[in-house]
């Protein structure tokens, strides 16, 4: 009797899904009537949805549109690498807005400074911003930015190594160098990181030099992060190309994320090893080695460093001061102009008191004069009127 009974169970589930089938048969006729329709429809969704992300994104990052020209060069105004910003606002931490301008005389800026220093993040921050204008995004830059759009994008940040295609991290950046000077045009930004490291420093400087003054002479617009002080020396003298540092705090031996255009930056690698607790003499030792010219050279930088940080807590203190002799100049002249109207109110009151006495006494008088009339000028009442 089960038996029978559970082979009655199957075939109503036989027979419900033969009818599950007939009646999604029925409907996906009907539908496919409207499968154009349905499909227009479903691209309206998609574009309705995207459309709406990139606003909400917009929104999440404090984006907006920047000015946009025809030309090949950008001013960026407290821009903001959006997963940095992102990532630091779910621990409460702020984040060093980027100012950086390439203009058609200066197209191509060398940033150096310290390790750690935010090189990479301001290169990459640049890339990143530039890709989501030329994807149709609102980006996180403040509103006076102007921003243009590239014909092609040419990247090289981060180790390209591979062992299948038998590539050492320093081919792997060659073979980029290679496609970049066989591609790059007036209508281009490159960004390259870390530019010649990767073998041994006095050829891959040498290299990296003869990449970028080809690079240059090609017009295109970029960026270019590096250690090596003969790009610094050649950025000096070239011309559309620049200097930045990343500014780094000599006191406190911390970086401070903060652009400078217009002058080089040092690595200020044995100020960071003092401060890590190397022996003395191992630093000596290192100093002799290296020579006296480069340490010269960092030495100068560091030195300009500390005098631009003099500078600025200079300016900073003299804005202070400017301030506060604009503060104590509007109170002295608000005191003078409540003694002024105070002075006013004063000579008011002392004519108003004195046009008084005047009256009052005007009429004494005349009393007086009425008084000996009134005595036919009797000597004694006379008198007492006097």
């Amino acid at each position: 009797q089960v038996f029978q009974q559970n082979n009655e169970i199957r075939e109503l589930h036989f027979a419900e899904n033969r009818e599950i089938i007939t009646i999604l048969s029925i409907m996906t006729a009907q539908v496919a009537d409207h499968s154009v329709l349905l499909t227009a429809l479903e691209r309206l969704l998609a574009q309705l949805d995207f459309t709406r992300a990139k606003a909400k994104t917009a929104i999440l990052l404090n984006a907006c549109k920047p000015h946009i020209h025809q030309g090949y060069h950008f001013n960026l105004v407290d821009a903001i690498h959006p997963v940095l910003f992102l990532t630091n606002k779910k621990l409460n931490l702020p984040v060093q807005p980027l100012n950086l301008s390439i203009d058609e005389n200066q197209r191509i800026l060398v940033i150096s400074g310290p390790n750690a220093g935010g090189k990479s993040v301001c290169l990459k921050t640049v890339g990143l911003l530039q890709m989501m204008l030329q994807s149709g995004m609102l980006v996180p830059v403040g509103i006076d930015s102007t921003m243009c759009c590239f014909s092609e994008l040419f990247v090289d940040i981060g180790d390209e190594q591979s062992i299948e295609s038998d590539l050492s991290t320093y081919s792997s950046h060659l073979q980029n160098m290679k496609y970049f000077l066989a591609h790059c045009s007036q209508s281009s930004l490159f960004l390259i990181d870390e530019f010649g490291t990767g073998t041994e420093p006095q050829f891959g400087g040498a290299i990296a030099e003869s990449i970028l003054m080809g690079l240059v002479s090609r017009k295109s617009v970029g960026l270019i992060t590096t250690h090596y002080g003969n790009l610094k020396e050649y950025a000096e003298t070239a011309d559309g190309v620049t200097n930045g540092a990343m500014r780094f705090d000599l006191d406190l031996l911390q970086p401070l994320y903060i652009l400078d255009i217009g002058r080089p930056g040092s690595s200020f690698a044995l100020e960071i090893a003092a401060t890590i607790g190397l022996p003395t003499e191992i630093l000596e030792e290192a100093k002799t080695k290296i020579g006296h010219d480069p340490i010269a050279f960092e030495s100068l930088v560091s030195e300009l460093e500390t005098e631009k940080q003099r500078y600025n807590q200079m300016n900073k203190e003299n804005q202070q001061l400017k301030r506060s002799l604009a503060e104590e100049r509007d109170s002295y002249q608000k005191r003078a102009e409540e003694l002024k109207s105070r002075q006013r109110e004063i000579i008011n009151q002392a004519k108003h008191s004195a046009e008084q006495l005047l009256a009052h006494a005007n009429q004494k008088i005349e009393n007086t004069i009425r008084s000996i009339k009134e005595s036919n000028a009797n000597k004694t009442a006379t008198q007492k009127a006097r």
